[in-house]
């Protein structure tokens, strides 16, 4: 149900399981928001609304208690993101090759980290506490990078980076190299299953996929008043 998605009308246990300081303050946030969102029609995706939320801050919600600080990568519409009180950065390539673009930029401003958790702005439902497990796995396995998978689904978007990554970052987008998950293979990122809520890595994409929701939701509320 959508509704529990959301929180309502359930606890959230894993809420209940508070990470360690030291864990969350070796984590910073990357929200991507710097995509053209051309199957929405080119509108700001973080600014459209679920259940009289935006995407941005449903992710950010969160995004927020699993690290210890949050940047912002957008471009067109980098103003409009201003209001949520987190830095926020243009990509620093012109041609705007992408989300690893933004990645870079950001790991270029060398203020977070040593470790980089990213989601996208269109994935509201966010699983709230993937960035410890991602940690968790990548300090076991002395591995740099890390991202989510789900019943054989990969999640690219979802990784865990550290900071050591950005000069092999730098020379894939170099090489006019977009793909996240490229990247993440040529690195010989770790890949982990997880056992997660159906729907958490939902992402939408079009606007009649976001109504669609917003309509379920109404229902659901409506049904359970």
């Amino acid at each position: 149900m959508i509704t529990q998605m959301f929180g309502i009308g359930r606890t959230h246990f894993v809420d209940l399981l508070r990470m360690s300081n030291e864990t969350k303050n070796e984590i910073s946030g990357i929200l991507l928001a710097g995509g053209k969102a051309r199957r929405m029609g080119g509108v700001n995706k973080g600014a459209q609304l679920l259940g009289g939320r935006t995407l941005a801050g449903l992710v950010i919600e969160r995004m927020k208690p699993q690290v210890k600080s949050i940047f912002i990568s957008s471009n067109e519409f980098a103003a409009e993101f201003d209001s949520y009180g987190y830095p926020v950065f243009k990509d620093v390539r012109q041609d705007y090759p992408g989300p690893l673009a933004g990645i870079e930029t950001i790991l270029k401003q060398d203020l977070g980290g040593p470790w980089y958790f990213v989601s996208p702005t269109d994935t509201p439902f966010l699983p709230r506490n993937l960035a410890g497990l991602l940690h968790k796995t990548a300090k076991e396995k002395q591995a740099l990078c890390v991202f989510p998978t789900h019943k054989g689904k990969k999640e690219p978007l979802h990784c865990l980076l550290h900071k050591d990554v950005l000069p092999s970052l730098t020379s894939f987008l170099d090489s006019n190299k977009r793909s996240v998950l490229g990247f993440l293979e040529h690195l010989g990122a770790l890949e982990l299953e997880c056992e997660i809520d159906e729907g958490d890595f939902m992402n939408l994409n079009t606007l009649e996929e976001l109504e669609l929701l917003n309509k379920t939701l109404e229902q659901e509320l409506s049904d359970g008043s």
